[in-house]
């Protein structure tokens, strides 16, 4: 996913407050390419990991990596190039994302069994993104075309431009395996944030919550409900978790001394996964069963974890964080 703008949030914690969730669960330290950061952004229902993480002798740049049967895989980036960034995997292991070249220009790509290649972009485009990838193989992304957004849809045997104008620039955040895509949109001159659903070619407006002016949409479920979050007139101190079903908004519960949540995550059974924040800055890393909030775990030794991405068996994928104050990947695995 498209979850960049959750990475940024969850990352700016300063600590989590520990509290018990009702299920067990035993931690498994992903790791990184190199100190001091890791992050997942998704995670399919082989357990395998995309991510991105710091690399070896520049902390100000990362690649996008693979986790696999206990090895945190480099994915590399294109020839000549020094960035790359994994923002989606399917149950194939096929991870999408972006990659500069040796001119810092943005491409979306592909790494199919390890290799990464450029997905075709459409003639006239300039920079694009890939964001989310379903079990069908198809790809979600956007491309900058005449000054302006394009949604743009790659299938394994063309380039499609998908007719959406928004007068805004947007990124797809996630599509589902029928097709739905999630779409944020930005306002500069307000700093507010509008989310769409496109399915079966209609474009349909996502509303915050009452009170709230901006809606983020991260991640549709199988069921076509959408987990995100909402804040007002863009201020980031106001984000409320959000649970999009049938199109309508619903504020998620959260610890009552939050001031601040996200809702990050969705799997096929209805579990969501995200975070919460308090006022003195700690969080906590939370986990909604069929609407009943738990606070997930803090692995040992450590001063805080959130949680990201979760599969469809229950394994959450987050961050954990040193007292040093590195971050680095970890999954939650239920013993079960």
């Amino acid at each position: 996913m498209p979850r960049t703008l959750v990475v940024v949030l969850l990352l700016s914690c300063a600590t989590v407050a520990a509290a018990p969730a009702h299920a067990q669960y035993r931690f498994v330290h992903l790791g990184t390419i190199a100190e001091p950061l890791s992050y997942p952004t998704a995670i399919n229902n082989r357990n395998q990991v995309a991510g991105t993480s710091t690399i070896a002798g520049d902390s100000s740049l990362v690649h996008g990596f693979l986790w696999e049967d206990g090895r945190l895989r480099d994915l590399g980036t294109l020839l000549g190039g020094v960035y790359s960034d994994a923002r989606d995997i399917n149950d194939q292991g096929v991870v999408v994302g972006f990659a500069f070249d040796d001119v810092f220009r943005q491409h979306a790509v592909i790494w199919e069994n390890g290799r990464i290649r450029e997905l075709a972009p459409p003639p006239g485009s300039g920079e694009c993104f890939a964001g989310a990838i379903n079990n069908r193989g198809d790809v979600a992304g956007s491309c900058g075309i005449g000054g302006s957004s394009a949604l743009v849809l790659w299938t394994r045997n063309a380039t499609v431009v998908l007719p959406v104008s928004l007068g805004l620039p947007f990124v797809p955040t996630d599509m589902s395996d029928s097709g739905v895509i999630t779409i944020v949109a930005f306002d500069g001159a307000t700093g507010n944030q509008y989310s769409y659903r496109l399915q079966g070619g209609v474009l349909t407006f996502l509303p915050p919550p009452p009170g709230y002016t901006s809606s983020v949409a991260i991640h549709v479920g199988a069921s076509g409900d959408i987990v995100g979050y909402s804040y007002v007139h863009g201020n980031p101190g106001t984000q409320v978790a959000t649970l999009w079903s049938g199109g309508e908004p619903v504020r998620l519960d959260t610890p009552p001394e939050a001031v601040n949540s996200v809702a990050a995550d969705i799997n096929a059974r209805g579990e969501v996964v995200g975070a919460s924040w308090n006022q003195d800055g700690s969080a906590q890393a939370l986990l909604w069963v069929r609407g009943a909030l738990r606070v997930l775990p803090v692995p040992p030794d450590h001063v805080g974890a959130d949680a990201i991405v979760i599969n469809d068996r229950g394994v959450i994928g987050g961050v954990e964080r040193l007292p040093t104050g590195e971050y680095y990947a970890v999954l939650w695995v239920p013993d079960r």
